[in-house]
């Protein structure tokens, strides 16, 4: 039974291995593209998104009022 489990859990360990290998690799990489980078600017979030979101949160609190109301002239 020992031998059979750690049959089934090498693969995994392998591939977990390799998966952590690769996500500090990437992040190294990553990291050195942001090097000299308006880090903040490429966070920012563009104005038409913004206006659209809280366009679309308005939306939804009068969407919530209205079923609100729905439900309590229903019931």
């Amino acid at each position: 039974i020992v031998v059979q489990r750690m049959a089934d859990h090498l693969p995994m360990i392998i591939s977990l291995f390799m998966l952590k290998q690769t996500a500090q690799i990437l992040s190294i990489d990553i990291l050195s593209l942001l090097d000299g980078a308006n880090v903040s600017e490429l966070l920012s979030e563009d104005s038409e998104v913004s206006i659209r979101r809280a366009e679309l949160r308005a939306r939804l609190n009068r969407l919530t009022a209205a079923q609100s109301e729905l439900n309590n002239f229903i019931d």
